[in-house]
């Protein structure tokens, strides 16, 4: 049987722990070995948990045939098994089970996960993390280093089997061909090129530039264990060209999951995400800082925005009514037109309007964001005299209380769970340091 080589990730070989007089090297291969062992708990509970509801065996004693003969490889510890495996369940069969339902997940699971301690380690400095088998198995690497407190533990295994995954699904189901014409700088020498490279060139790693297949197994996997806010902010941070592209494939992996297996993919991404978030519960500051959001739209005078914001934005509204008689609508939209690693450089856009004509106003912003979560913003001095921002200049005076508002305090980034239930990662609030009662929040994009 051929095998198939799926998936590599750069790494760095650092070498953690070296022996001492005093290690103990022996060890007790008994508990390995596929011909004498005897059962214990930990098959039983692995019979139950995917023998018998899965037909899916797994395979943690080590038999050297099913690898690599060439490779330096290490049995995974007994201990590291039920924890690895109980994530694979959680948050990889359940979801599929609960989204695309028990025959599917049933009929395309591999029938055996092979387990093993290390990392298969490559001659072009790369490491295999893990490998598909013509459908039929699926082998993880790197087990003994596995914690399910550890969110790059657990991202790197989720990522691995989801891309694995991911190739057993286009087995029955091509991917569409014009996926492999959205970016068509694919290279068999993928490692020499780098991140940034692949970014700009909109893909989303530096493996995915291998082949059509691994660019579409990574993005679904990308999607689904790194999730929408993630995706959000690395498209948002890339070229216009860039984020072209990436858009385009992920819209074309949305359609070839409902159109060719009839599986929601957002109800499944939303599983994947609904469990990620159980092991490292996200912030609002987080996705803020990285970028994931394109606009922020702050409904100024709805009931549950502060009274210190609603008079501060009311006085503003009012004033530039008697002054300019101009009518401020009452959504302020947040839109982010300028981020990089050192600068976030947002607009908050007003829309006036004098009788039945329309008129956009431009401020613009600096905003920096801590890693607490602390977010100040800067006024950025007036971009020009024209257009939109010969708007902005013309009812600035009348801005004035608000502009104070925003410029003058430090907020703290939060969702706004304790004002409106059931709004994470849909609501984002600006809560001031000092005043938690003084706040403004808006509706995420």
């Amino acid at each position: 049987m051929r095998k198939i080589f799926l998936y590599t990730i750069m790494a760095a070989l650092v070498l953690a722990q070296s022996c001492t007089k005093d290690d103990t090297l022996n060890a007790d291969l008994s508990k390995y070995n596929i011909d004498t062992f005897e059962k214990g708990p930990l098959d039983e509970w692995l019979e139950d948990e995917f023998l018998d509801p899965y037909n899916i065996e797994v395979q943690y004693r080590y038999d050297r045939y099913m690898l690599a003969l060439s490779k330096e490889l290490v049995p995974p510890l007994e201990s590291q098994v039920q924890p690895a495996m109980e994530d694979v369940r959680d948050i990889w069969l359940k979801p599929y089970e609960e989204v695309a339902g028990e025959t599917f997940i049933k009929k395309l699971s591999p029938k055996q996960i092979v387990l093993v301690g290390s990392a298969e380690y490559n001659t072009n400095g790369t490491i295999t993390l893990g490998t598909a088998d013509g459908g039929r198995r699926i082998v993880l690497y790197v087990i003994n280093s596995y914690s399910k407190t550890n969110l790059s533990a657990v991202s790197q295994m989720m990522h691995t089997i989801h891309h694995e995954f991911t190739h057993i699904v286009n087995q029955q189901a091509p991917i569409p061909p014009e996926y492999k014409t959205i970016s068509t700088e694919y290279t068999g020498n993928w490692t020499q090129a780098s991140a940034a490279e692949a970014k700009s060139l909109g893909f989303i790693s530096q493996y995915s530039r291998a082949n059509e297949m691994e660019d579409f197994a990574e993005m679904t996997s990308f999607l689904l264990v790194s999730g929408q806010d993630w995706f959000n902010a690395y498209v948002n941070t890339a070229s216009a060209t860039a984020a072209t592209k990436l858009r385009k494939k992920e819209q074309l992996i949305v359609d070839y999951f409902k159109l060719s297996h009839g599986i929601d993919f957002r109800a499944l991404q939303a599983r994947v995400q609904a469990r990620m978030e159980a092991i490292n519960p996200t912030s609002f500051g987080t996705n803020l800082a990285r970028g994931s959001y394109s606009t922020i739209t702050i409904p100024a005078t709805q009931a549950q925005q502060s009274t210190a914001f609603k008079t501060a934005f009311n006085t503003a509204k009012a004033t530039v009514q008697t002054a300019y008689n101009l009518t401020l609508a009452d959504d302020i939209k947040l839109v982010y037109f300028n981020q990089s690693a050192d600068l976030t450089q947002v607009q908050l856009q007003y829309t006036i309007s004098r009788g039945s004509s329309i008129y956009l106003a431009y401020f613009d912003y600096n905003m920096t964001v801590s890693a607490a979560g602390r977010v100040k913003f800067t006024r950025v001095a007036a971009r020009g005299t024209t257009g939109q921002y010969q708007n902005a200049a013309s009812i600035n005076p009348g801005m004035a209380t608000l502009e104070t508002y925003i410029t003058g305090t430090e907020f703290q980034a939060n969702w706004v769970t304790s004002i409106i239930p059931d709004s994470k990662g849909k609501l984002g609030g600006f809560f001031k340091v000092n005043d938690a009662t003084s706040y403004f929040y808006g509706s995420l994009q």
